[in-house]
Parts: C-alpha cells; sequence; structure tokens
C-alpha cells in the first residue's frame, strides 16, 4: 500500500470514529468560481487562509480527541470482557469442568495478555493437564511482566520463578529446575534477609533436587540450614521445624543412617502431635516413613504402632469409605498375614505413601494465585 492509500485509509477510519461517536464533522464552504467577482479588501487573503488552516487545525486535534476516547473505550470493553472470561473460569474450576475452565481462562489471557492473575490462572490450569509446554510459556511470561514492573515484590517474583522450577521438575529437568529455585533463593534472600521463612521453602526445594540429581551431601547441608531458619524463625517445637526434620530424616534414611534417621523422625512426631494435628499430611507420611524404617530392621511391633496411628490421622481426616483409609486398613490386614513377606508389605507402604505425597505436590506446587505457604507457614 502507498503512502496516499495509508493516509487516505486513516482519514477514513479518524472520520468513522468521529461519526460513530457523535461528532459532526465541520463542511468547509464550496469555494466561489474563478470568474466571479468578490470584493477584496487588504489582507482579506491572509485572513482567509489564516481561518482555514484553523480550521484544519481544530479538526485533527478533534479527530485525535475522539480516537483517543474510542481507543479508551474498547480498551474498557476488552478488559470487561477479559474479567467476565476469567469469573466464567473461576466458576468453572468451582464445578470441576476444568476443560471449561481451561477455555475460558485462555480467552482472558487473549483478551488482557498483559494481567498477571489471568496469567498464573492459565499456569495452573495448563499444570493440572500436564500440559507443560503451555505452562512453561505463560509463567515466564508472567516473570518478565512482574521483573519489567515499576515495583516488584520479592516474595511475589521468588514464587512464580518456583512455580518455573515446579514445572521443570514435573518433567524431570532437574537441572532447569535448579536455575529456577536459585534464583528464586537469591530473590528471596536479597529482598527478605537471609533468615526468613520463604528463604527455608527454597532451601528445602533446592534438597529435593540435590536428592534426584544424586547429591546427597549437598541436600543435606541444604536441610540443615533450611532447619536452623525454621528453628530459629517459628521455634524448635513448631510444625515448620518438624516438616524440615523429617525431610532430613527421609534423606538419612536413604543412606541407611537409620538410627539419625529413627531419631529424627520421632522428633518431628513429638513436634506435629503437640501441635494438635496442624499439618496432618506430613505427619501421615512421616510415621508411614518411620514404619516402614522399622519393618526393614523387623521391628514389627513398632511398625504396627505407626501404622495404627497413620490410620487414626486418616479416619480424623477422611470417612471410612476414602481410598486412603481403605488402602490403610488393608496395609495393616496383610502386616498380620505376611510377615514374612517382607518385600509385599514394604511395598504396599510405598504405594500409599507415593498417593499421599502426590496429594502434597498437586497442593504445593503452584503457589503465586493459591499460595499453599505465606511468610510466616510451613517450610515445603
Amino acid at each position: 500500500m502507498d503512502k496516499f492509500s495509508i493516509r487516505t485509509s486513516r482519514i477514513k477510519t479518524a472520520v468513522l470514529s468521529l461519526l460513530l461517536l457523535g461528532c459532526s464533522v465541520p463542511v468547509l464552504a464550496e469555494t466561489p468560481a474563478a470568474d466571479a467577482q468578490q470584493p477584496t479588501e487588504p489582507g482579506a487573503a491572509d485572513t482567509e487562509i489564516s481561518e482555514t488552516v484553523s480550521k484544519s487545525f481544530s479538526l485533527g486535534l478533534i479527530a485525535r480527541e475522539k480516537m483517543r476516547q474510542l481507543k479508551t473505550y474498547l480498551q474498557d470493553r476488552k478488559e470487561q470482557a477479559a474479567r467476565a472470561a476469567y469469573e466464567l473460569g473461576v466458576n468453572a474450576v468451582d464445578r470441576g469442568a476444568i476443560e471449561e475452565a481451561y477455555e475460558y481462562i485462555n480467552e482472558a489471557i487473549i483478551l488482557d495478555p498483559d494481567h498477571l492473575q489471568y496469567l498464573q490462572a492459565g499456569v495452573e490450569l495448563a499444570f493440572m493437564r500436564d500440559d507443560y509446554d503451555r505452562a512453561e510459556r505463560l509463567q515466564k511470561q508472567a516473570i518478565d511482566l512482574l521483573k519489567t514492573s515499576e515495583s516488584t515484590d520479592p516474595r511475589q517474583l521468588s514464587m512464580l520463578l518456583d512455580n518455573l522450577g515446579t514445572i521443570y521438575a514435573a518433567q524431570e529437568l532437574y537441572r532447569r529446575a535448579v536455575g529456577s529455585f536459585e534464583e528464586s533463593l537469591a530473590v528471596r534472600e536479597e529482598g527478605l534477609g537471609s533468615c526468613n521463612l520463604l528463604v527455608a521453602v527454597s532451601l528445602n526445594k533446592l534438597a529435593t533436587l540435590a536428592v534426584q540429581l544424586d547429591e546427597p551431601g549437598r541436600a543435606e547441608a541444604l536441610l540443615k540450614r533450611s532447619l536452623t531458619i525454621a528453628q530459629k524463625v517459628s521455634g524448635p517445637d513448631h510444625a515448620n521445624s518438624a516438616a524440615v526434620m523429617s525431610n532430613l530424616a527421609e534423606l538419612y534414611q536413604q543412606a541407611s543412617r537409620n538410627d539419625e534417621a529413627e531419631a529424627m523422625y520421632l522428633a518431628a512426631i513429638d513436634i506435629w502431635n503437640k501441635s494438635s494435628g496442624e499439618d496432618p499430611m506430613r505427619q501421615v507420611i512421616g510415621q508411614n516413613a518411620l514404619g516402614r524404617l522399622y519393618l526393614g530392621e523387623q521391628r514389627y511391633e513398632e511398625a504396627r504402632v505407626q501404622f495404627e496411628q497413620v490410620l487414626a490421622l486418616l479416619q480424623r481426616y477422611y470417612e471410612s469409605d476414602h481410598p486412603y483409609v481403605q488402602q490403610a486398613l488393608s496395609n495393616l490386614g496383610v502386616l498380620d498375614e505376611e510377615l514374612g513377606n517382607q518385600t509385599q508389605i514394604e511395598n504396599m507402604y510405598d504405594a500409599l505413601v507415593r498417593e499421599f505425597n502426590l496429594q502434597l505436590q498437586r497442593h504445593d506446587a503452584l503457589t503465586a494465585t493459591m499460595p499453599a505457604v505465606d511468610t510466616d507457614s510451613t517450610p515445603q
């Protein structure tokens, strides 16, 4: 398209906008015929030119203002439509209609791609659908948006970085996940100080990845530092400290350091028992793991005590026909019948704890929109 056509198109757009907004377009008077006799006064020609220029200038100002108003109006309508789509998506999630929610949230993002809340909802839904490519793309978009904002909240930015790390970890891209979690840790240490519970959260996540990467020494150092922070900030008898103790005990158990593992599990369970069920699922996992440790040492009665307490905890929070309760009951029955088949028993308890861990991972995975923890809650 040549320059003249472009200018013509813009003029048509401007005039159409004026008409749409109810603004009348000034019409210039007809030009007198060339042979008509017109009275001429000194300076009349200059005055006429000046008035014509003034009218043209005014028309340009009016057109620009009306275009501005039109753009504002259209933008407002787009934002309203995006908000409506987002709210319909939230309603669909409440009804369990995940695919419907996914479509509504995607529409909200298309209409308003720079809205952090819509992007995060899109990330969560994509993650739930195992659409990791889209989850990663939207999460990076959200991170870039937050980084370029006038005031960046280190808590929010670090949570988005944690989310990106979780997306990588779900795909077993552990090195990439480490990069995201390390950046999150740096943001928290710089913005919140080195002795903050969110720093402990980052250290726990990095320790989990260190285990996956077969770096037990690094994992232990990270967990010990995390435990020091949790005990200093929340207190040695707080559920936050118990959560880190349980992670450290599991690391010891994997390394066959059973005495250290048992002592750490027992200390964590004692804290949980005193905290009136503040962290029930993590307590279930901890006691189940201690029961497995006792099974491995053929301490069957002590194992039974732990598994019975696991069942009691599950019955407190779930109905009797819930699969977790049913599985725990079945496991206890097998414990009596199959004492000679230790491998089978351990495998059954492994299967149960995998389900518990999956529930916790889904609950804790994405924290920016619906945080599983805040700055004063349990390190993950």
